[in-house]
């Protein structure tokens, strides 16, 4: 991780430069930092001065998931219209999926994947490397996507601020989807920005831009509580791989000006931890090995150590 810091001191500080996206895979210790330029590094944090660039997009790859062996990353552009899946290790081009802007999300299946476009999405045959011909519509431009493995349940979050539920099943091993339920919690605008399920998949918990923190109940999306936060415009998010904490880099500010600021929440307990951050436009990631929080924030970036909470 000094490694990582020192790199981002040394950075131009243009805006091409600028850091729009931190993913952190635990099962293989890589992490990937995309910027928007459309370049990507990728960092095994096992091993000293391991920085591998490729240059994965014309502009800005706004979206990074991993497979589920972590062994490949898809990175999706929504200003390019495409998404591509890398081998990690190599930095090496896999699949080229064009037409597809994503985000993308993992189903209880790992040979499968959803790849949203706009107000659509489609499954993804990661073996074959083909886009299954069936299109599933939201109600909304596809902002957020979460699974929930054990279940089959992927949860949808859209630019119109609705939440959709769908559930991933096979019959004679064709996979599909089927939508379970669908709701409006946020105003269009208010688009979803974060979607998670807790570990145990008994919760379902969703960002929204305007520094809405909600949990839900999965099988009827009837809303459980609110958490609390400081901000009024969130620009980034991440959740913590056993569920417990959320991570927010945004503003004080609902129209995403002023000082940024950088914010810790258990989902727990409600409680939390903010410091202030040099710029508005700050993302954030986790790093379970040691317990730290990376900030990117324009020429620089931090690994800052977490408070303990204990676990709910």
């Amino acid at each position: 991780m000094q490694d990582f810091v020192k790199d981002s001191q040394r950075s131009d500080g243009s805006f091409s430069n600028l850091v729009v996206k931190l993913k952190y895979n635990e099962l293989e210790n890589y992490l990937v930092v995309s910027r928007d330029s459309g370049s990507i590094d990728i960092w095994n944090t096992g091993k000293p001065k391991s920085k591998h660039e490729i240059k994965a997009h014309k502009y800005r790859a706004n979206s990074i998931t991993f497979t589920s062996d972590g062994k490949a990353f898809f990175s999706s552009s929504s200003f390019e219209n495409s998404t591509k899946l890398w081998n990690a290790e190599t930095g090496k081009l896999v699949h080229w999926i064009r037409d597809m802007t994503g985000p993308v999300g993992a189903t209880s299946n790992n040979q499968f994947y959803v790849i949203a476009n706009s107000g659509q999405f489609r499954l993804f045959d990661n073996k074959q490397g083909l886009l299954l011909p069936e299109k599933y519509t939201s109600e909304g431009v596809v902002t957020a996507i979460a699974a929930d493995v054990s279940s089959g349940l992927i949860a949808i979050g859209t630019e119109s601020g609705t939440l959709e539920l769908w559930k991933y099943s096979e019959n004679k091993g064709l996979p599909s989807i089927k939508k379970v339920s669908s709701f409006k919690p946020y105003e269009t605008g208010n688009w979803v920005v974060g979607l998670q399920f807790s570990a145990s998949g008994k919760a379902l918990y969703s960002v929204a831009r305007f520094g809405s923190i909600d949990e839900w109940s999965p099988s009827t999306l009837e809303k459980r509580r609110s958490a609390p936060t400081l901000l009024k415009y969130v620009y980034s998010t991440a959740f913590s791989p056993d569920g417990n904490l959320l991570g927010l880099a945004g503003t004080k500010e609902k129209v995403g000006t002023g000082a940024g600021s950088v914010e810790v929440i258990s989902l727990a307990t409600g409680k939390s931890s903010a410091f202030q951050v040099n710029t508005n436009l700050a993302v954030v990631e986790f790093l379970p090995p040691v317990s730290s929080l990376i900030v990117s924030q324009n020429r620089s970036a931090g690994v800052f150590v977490l408070p303990h909470e204990p676990s709910p």
